[in-house]
């Protein structure tokens, strides 16, 4: 199944996503860059029911004032739009990171 992912925020991203419908979890994008208000479409595995299951997490570029964010979406359908952000206060490990 295709999912969307869609940084509608105004600050770039370097996102991660992980499948967790696969036996092993499946890392779908790797600290992928996503510009503002840009998107980018990943294949996930759809559980036995037909709905998808990913994690992802979002850090955002600015090293001066670097933000973070992560949520699992369950239940998606193809061809549906997961909306990514960053705008929490990172952990000490990701705000010290490049």
């Amino acid at each position: 199944m295709t999912i969307t992912i869609n940084n509608d925020t105004s600050n770039d991203l370097l996102v991660t996503v992980y499948d967790l419908n696969t036996r092993s979890v499946q890392k779908i994008l790797s600290s992928e860059k996503i510009n503002s208000f840009a998107s980018i479409s990943v294949t996930i595995n759809p559980d036995e029911v037909g709905r998808g299951h990913l994690s992802w997490s979002a850090t955002s570029t600015d090293v001066g004032s670097r933000t973070c964010g992560h949520i699992d979406s369950i239940a998606l359908n193809d061809s549906d739009t997961v909306h990514v952000y960053a705008n929490s206060a990172c952990s000490a490990a990701l705000s010290q990171a490049d």
